[in-house]
């Protein structure tokens, strides 16, 4: 769960979370600066009896927590391992 209302940067506790499988209930905010896609690797909610909801949606459909989990798991595989940062940092490298 991240319920943050206000702050700034990459949210790495997201992308822990989706590296270690676990679904993701989050505000706007919270997930702000990853290129998720929400109802697909993790779930939003803005406001507090929203993201309340979203919690309770993920503990009463197990799949649903499942399903974000897989998506969520193979987007930080594809996008935010070591060997892919490295790759973008000799990229921007050779640019500049």
């Amino acid at each position: 769960m991240v319920p943050l209302r206000v702050g700034g940067g990459t949210r790495i506790k997201i992308l822990e979370a989706f590296g270690f499988r676990r679904p993701v209930v989050s505000t706007t905010m919270g997930a702000q600066g990853i290129d998720v896609t929400p109802g697909t690797h993790l779930l939003i909610g803005d406001t507090p009896r929203a993201f309340a909801a979203r919690c309770v949606r993920l503990i009463e459909t197990p799949d649903l927590g499942k399903h974000l989990a897989a998506r969520a798991f193979q987007f930080v595989k594809t996008h935010h391992t070591p060997a892919v940062i490295q790759e973008l940092l000799r990229r921007d490298h050779r640019r500049a």
